[in-house]
């Protein structure tokens, strides 16, 4: 019950403080900007010239948001988009303007789900170390994500989980 009392005053005293700067918390894939917290960010090995996906759990505040864009510089390209079956059952990939965030909703960017797509690669994504990746929301701004690179034989396999988000 206190932890829930003391997390308007954190906020409040968050938005206070210089709201580009992201808070870092004790678990160094945590980034809290303002109302929104992103989580687990990670994204899967992937060569030079090749494609990465990025995948990570984007927490809500009190507030709707939407995620505009995502930038990495060691990309030609960084979209947003989602994997969906088509008519003849075929899974298929399609690119999304925004990604909403409801207010109190999580929203899992996940294999077989929505994801961002790192296209066209200046150099490799190496297992074990970390990129940072710029996520541009329309209420809350940007925000910088410390991104984990994984092998994908360290992830489990795909399950297309459903999510709580629509694309608008």
């Amino acid at each position: 019950m206190k932890r829930l009392l003391l997390l308007p005053l954190l906020l409040m005293l968050a938005a206070c403080g210089d709201s580009d700067a992201p808070q870092m918390g004790d678990d160094t894939t945590e980034v809290v900007s303002q109302e929104l917290t992103v989580e687990g960010a990670y994204a899967v090995t992937a060569p030079a010239g090749g494609t990465g996906g990025v995948f990570m759990t984007i927490q809500g505040g009190s507030t709707d948001d939407a995620l505009l864009s995502a930038a990495y510089p060691g990309a030609e390209r960084v979209e947003i988009h989602r994997t969906t079956a088509g008519e003849d059952g075929m899974m298929k990939m399609e690119m999304l303007d925004r990604l909403e965030v409801r207010a109190g909703r999580s929203v899992m960017l996940e294999q077989g789900g929505y994801h961002i797509m790192l296209i066209n690669l200046t150099d490799a994504l190496t297992a074990g170390e970390t990129i940072d990746l710029t996520l541009t929301f329309e209420d809350a701004g940007v925000m910088t994500v410390p991104v984990g690179i994984r092998d994908l034989s360290d992830l489990p396999s795909m399950g297309g989980n459903e999510s709580t988000a629509s694309d608008g």
